[in-house]
């Protein structure tokens, strides 16, 4: 089994007020049964006005090809956008606002069905030729005291939709998360 990752990228800091960074990604996994390989873009940013206040955004994007052997979902393509606000200050936390949003598309590798050694009947590739879209919104707050620890809360509002681009089996969710974390004083 090979598992190879091969990042380039380039980077520049500005003063420590803002950064930027562009690169190119090359994996690959490579087993027994199929050879899957994909390449990809990245671009992140951070720009930090003061001590307290920063902001960071990203955008990557992947292409998954089987080269080969089969896989029942097929070829992938994966696109991730995040922006986030952060304000933080050492006397009782910090509050930070995050946005991200992911498309994941599935095509179908294979146009027929596949009988397998066992005779079995893998599905149509129209059954795997589907899209997923979500964003979610999540604002997060740390509040901390140093003689009892830091609690953290965040809600997160999830919406998207899935489409399978060949039956009427689209559909749309909302999901709303909430979390906390309860983290000690350490000795």
């Amino acid at each position: 089994v090979d598992n190879i990752y091969q990042l380039f990228a380039l980077g520049k800091n500005f003063k420590n007020i803002a950064g930027l960074r562009a690169g190119y990604e090359m994996r690959t996994q490579d087993d027994f049964i199929q050879k899957v390989t994909s390449t990809g873009f990245l671009f992140e940013g951070w720009f930090k006005p003061t001590d307290k206040l920063s902001f960071n955004g990203s955008f990557t994007t992947r292409s998954e090809e089987t080269d080969e052997g089969r896989r029942l979902l097929g070829d992938l393509d994966v696109t991730r956008h995040q922006v986030t606000a952060q304000y933080a200050d050492p006397a009782w936390g910090k509050l930070k606002v995050r946005w991200q949003q992911r498309t994941r598309e599935n095509d179908p590798l294979f146009t027929e069905g596949l009988t397998t050694g066992i005779g079995l009947t893998t599905p149509e590739a129209s059954e795997v030729n589907t899209k997923v879209e979500y964003s979610a919104l999540t604002p997060e707050l740390t509040l901390r005291r140093a003689d009892l620890g830091s609690l953290t809360v965040a809600y997160s509002l999830i919406t998207g939709t899935f489409e399978n681009t060949t039956d009427a089996a689209d559909y749309t969710f909302r999901d709303h998360l909430i979390t906390g974390t309860v983290t000690p004083r350490s000795y």
